[in-house]
Protein backbone atom coordinates (compact mmCIF):
# COMPACT_ATOMS: atom_id res chain seq x y z
CA UNK A 1 0.00 0.00 0.00
CA UNK A 2 1.17 3.34 -1.38
CA UNK A 3 1.82 6.00 1.82
CA UNK A 4 0.21 9.26 1.77
CA UNK A 5 1.70 12.22 3.26
CA UNK A 6 0.40 15.50 3.96
CA UNK A 7 2.48 18.02 2.12
CA UNK A 8 3.20 21.68 3.28
CA UNK A 9 6.37 24.25 1.51
CA UNK A 10 7.20 26.53 3.77
CA UNK A 11 8.72 30.29 2.70
CA UNK A 12 11.85 31.50 5.20
CA UNK A 13 12.14 35.06 5.39
CA UNK A 14 9.25 36.69 7.67
CA UNK A 15 7.87 33.19 7.91
CA UNK A 16 10.17 31.52 9.53
CA UNK A 17 13.20 33.83 9.78
CA UNK A 18 13.26 37.44 11.07
CA UNK A 19 14.14 39.24 8.13
CA UNK A 20 12.58 42.58 8.42
CA UNK A 21 13.76 42.82 11.68
CA UNK A 22 16.93 43.74 10.29
CA UNK A 23 17.55 47.24 9.81
CA UNK A 24 17.88 48.37 6.30
CA UNK A 25 16.93 44.25 5.07
CA UNK A 26 15.75 45.66 1.95
CA UNK A 27 18.99 47.86 1.40
CA UNK A 28 21.32 44.90 2.48
CA UNK A 29 19.99 41.21 1.59
CA UNK A 30 21.21 41.27 -2.16
CA UNK A 31 25.30 42.23 -1.46
CA UNK A 32 25.64 41.70 2.40
CA UNK A 33 27.78 38.48 2.87
CA UNK A 34 25.85 36.26 5.05
CA UNK A 35 22.90 38.40 5.34
CA UNK A 36 20.57 35.44 5.11
CA UNK A 37 22.96 32.96 7.63
CA UNK A 38 23.02 35.76 10.35
CA UNK A 39 18.84 36.33 10.64
CA UNK A 40 17.69 35.21 14.08
CA UNK A 41 15.04 32.67 13.55
CA UNK A 42 11.02 33.13 14.80
CA UNK A 43 11.35 30.34 17.33
CA UNK A 44 7.52 29.86 17.63
CA UNK A 45 7.31 29.45 13.94
CA UNK A 46 10.78 27.06 13.24
CA UNK A 47 9.55 25.24 16.58
CA UNK A 48 6.31 24.01 14.80
CA UNK A 49 7.73 23.16 11.49
CA UNK A 50 10.38 21.31 13.63
CA UNK A 51 7.52 19.59 15.14
CA UNK A 52 5.84 18.93 11.75
CA UNK A 53 9.42 17.60 10.57
CA UNK A 54 9.35 14.69 13.39
CA UNK A 55 5.75 13.59 12.08
CA UNK A 56 5.85 10.66 10.12
CA UNK A 57 2.43 11.68 7.89
CA UNK A 58 3.79 14.69 6.97
CA UNK A 59 6.36 15.90 4.00
CA UNK A 60 8.04 19.37 4.69
CA UNK A 61 9.85 21.63 1.51
CA UNK A 62 11.07 25.11 2.20
CA UNK A 63 10.05 27.07 -0.75
CA UNK A 64 12.28 30.25 -0.59
CA UNK A 65 12.99 32.97 -3.24
CA UNK A 66 15.99 34.87 -3.41
CA UNK A 67 18.33 36.99 -5.77
CA UNK A 68 21.25 34.42 -6.14
CA UNK A 69 22.90 31.22 -5.42
CA UNK A 70 25.28 33.30 -3.29
CA UNK A 71 22.25 33.77 -0.89
CA UNK A 72 20.70 30.42 -1.71
CA UNK A 73 23.77 29.29 -0.02
CA UNK A 74 23.28 31.20 3.22
CA UNK A 75 19.57 29.93 3.41
CA UNK A 76 20.84 26.44 3.26
CA UNK A 77 23.20 27.11 6.02
CA UNK A 78 20.63 28.64 7.78
CA UNK A 79 18.12 26.10 7.77
CA UNK A 80 20.69 23.71 8.25
CA UNK A 81 21.37 24.93 11.39
CA UNK A 82 18.15 25.73 12.33
CA UNK A 83 16.24 22.51 10.94
CA UNK A 84 18.80 19.88 11.26
CA UNK A 85 16.39 17.36 10.34
CA UNK A 86 15.25 18.66 7.25
CA UNK A 87 16.26 16.80 4.22
CA UNK A 88 18.78 19.12 2.08
CA UNK A 89 16.73 17.89 -1.17
CA UNK A 90 13.76 19.25 0.45
CA UNK A 91 15.19 23.19 0.21
CA UNK A 92 14.20 24.81 -2.65
CA UNK A 93 15.46 28.14 -4.05
CA UNK A 94 13.82 30.01 -6.56
CA UNK A 95 14.15 33.55 -7.45
CA UNK A 96 12.76 36.72 -6.19
CA UNK A 97 9.30 37.57 -8.55
CA UNK A 98 9.13 33.81 -9.50
CA UNK A 99 5.86 31.87 -9.01
CA UNK A 100 6.77 29.40 -6.24
CA UNK A 101 3.49 27.13 -7.44
CA UNK A 102 5.81 26.12 -10.68
CA UNK A 103 7.90 24.68 -8.13
CA UNK A 104 5.81 22.66 -6.25
CA UNK A 105 6.65 18.66 -6.25
CA UNK A 106 3.46 16.75 -4.39
CA UNK A 107 0.11 18.63 -4.07
CA UNK A 108 0.23 20.73 -0.66
CA UNK A 109 -0.28 23.78 1.14
CA UNK A 110 2.08 26.34 1.24
CA UNK A 111 3.12 28.91 4.46
CA UNK A 112 4.10 32.32 3.34
CA UNK A 113 4.39 35.88 5.05
CA UNK A 114 3.64 37.59 0.92
CA UNK A 115 0.09 37.92 -0.07
CA UNK A 116 1.17 37.92 -3.61
CA UNK A 117 2.68 34.29 -3.47
CA UNK A 118 -0.60 32.96 -1.36
CA UNK A 119 -2.73 34.56 -4.32
CA UNK A 120 -0.37 32.78 -7.31
CA UNK A 121 0.09 29.44 -5.33
CA UNK A 122 -3.68 29.40 -4.90
CA UNK A 123 -4.43 30.32 -8.43
CA UNK A 124 -1.42 27.95 -9.75
CA UNK A 125 -1.86 24.73 -8.07
CA UNK A 126 -5.84 24.62 -6.57
CA UNK A 127 -3.94 24.41 -3.34
CA UNK A 128 -4.65 26.02 0.07
CA UNK A 129 -2.03 28.81 1.23
CA UNK A 130 -1.91 30.44 4.39
CA UNK A 131 -1.05 33.65 5.20
CA UNK A 132 2.02 34.05 8.02
CA UNK A 133 1.59 37.38 10.03
CA UNK A 134 3.42 36.69 12.94
CA UNK A 135 6.13 34.75 15.01
CA UNK A 136 3.48 31.82 16.23
CA UNK A 137 0.66 32.30 13.25
CA UNK A 138 1.87 28.57 12.31
CA UNK A 139 0.39 27.11 14.94
CA UNK A 140 -2.71 28.66 14.36
CA UNK A 141 -2.64 27.54 10.72
CA UNK A 142 -1.51 24.05 11.67
CA UNK A 143 -4.67 24.22 14.11
CA UNK A 144 -6.76 25.22 11.39
CA UNK A 145 -5.47 21.88 9.03
CA UNK A 146 -6.20 19.38 11.21
CA UNK A 147 -6.87 19.21 15.37
CA UNK A 148 -5.16 15.83 15.40
CA UNK A 149 -2.35 17.75 14.57
CA UNK A 150 -2.18 20.73 16.47
CA UNK A 151 -2.85 18.18 19.80
CA UNK A 152 0.47 16.31 18.62
CA UNK A 153 2.56 19.40 18.24
CA UNK A 154 0.95 20.79 21.33
CA UNK A 155 2.27 18.06 23.49
CA UNK A 156 5.48 18.04 22.10
CA UNK A 157 8.81 20.54 23.16
CA UNK A 158 11.43 21.76 21.23
CA UNK A 159 14.41 24.44 21.64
Amino acid sequence: MRKTYKTIYVDMDDTIADFMGVENAVARFREEPDFFYNLKPLLENLNAIKQVLENPNFRVFILTASPSERCDNDKRLWLAKYLPNLPKKNIICCRIGENKGDYMKYRGALLDDYGKNIKQWQETTKCPAYKVEYDGAIEKILREMGAWFYDYIRNKTIL
